[in-house]
């Protein structure tokens, strides 16, 4: 299927579809292990994303479909085979052990295990990571810059969060203003939260579909369980 993810990414591409949207259709699209789009291959495929939300599924099935249109493949699925949305969506969290195994995966990375724990610790989404600045932050305690409006807030961090980003800032070689940035003091970008994410969920074995997310609602889960 080489060639057809090649043929499917430039079709991806001419599209002008955003990067972070050109990496979802084709993780999954690389996922996908079968020749063709038989009904059967498809429903085997798609009984992979059974924990996932109906809208997701729907997301799935929508990249195979334009898969098989871009690659001149026959699609094998009627309308009546389109997953539905369910009234409660099953939406991932991780759990408290998940989300100590994929800090000790991101463990030997300063960057990564910092933006990790900050997003434990805090609850920011991936936007509010990527806004953080320097002078938001002054030991123990992390301004937030909200993402969907409203007054930002503050956020006092545990000793061990302020350690790992003592640690990655001394480690550090790039001059930014920005508290998480590339590798040329630039922002950080939501397409690099995702994709380092992705890479120690990988590691530990979680399934396709949680993504950073899940660690947000994994904290409001734990908090809740314990009463709060």
């Amino acid at each position: 299927m080489t060639a057809g993810l090649d043929k499917f990414a430039a079709d991806l591409s001419f599209r002008r579809l955003t990067p972070a949207t050109c990496y979802r259709y084709l993780r999954i699209a690389r996922l996908y292990p079968y020749p063709d789009f038989t009904r059967g291959e498809v429903m085997n495929f798609m009984g992979t994303f059974r924990e996932c939300s109906g809208t997701y599924a729907k997301f799935v099935l929508h990249v195979l479909k334009s898969m098989a249109a871009s690659t001149g493949k026959p699609w094998g699925l009627s309308r009546m085979d389109t997953p539905r949305s369910s009234t409660t969506p099953k939406r991932p969290f991780l759990t408290w052990d998940q989300f100590q195994a994929i800090l000790r995966a991101a463990s030997s990375n300063p960057r990564d295990y910092a933006i990790l724990r900050v997003a434990g610790a805090t609850c920011a989404r991936r936007e509010e990571l990527t806004r953080m600045k320097m002078e938001d932050y002054r030991r123990p305690v992390l301004t937030i810059r909200t993402a969907k409006g409203g007054k930002p807030g503050a956020s006092t961090l545990d000793p061990a969060t302020c350690d790992a980003l003592a640690s990655y800032l001394k480690s550090r070689r790039q001059a930014s203003v920005f508290l998480f940035c590339g590798p040329r003091g630039e922002a950080i970008s939501v397409e690099t939260l995702s994709q380092m994410f992705r890479t120690y969920a990988d590691q530990i074995g979680l399934p396709d579909g949680v993504g950073l997310h899940a660690i947000r609602r994994g904290v409001a889960t734990w908090l809740f369980n314990a009463g709060m």
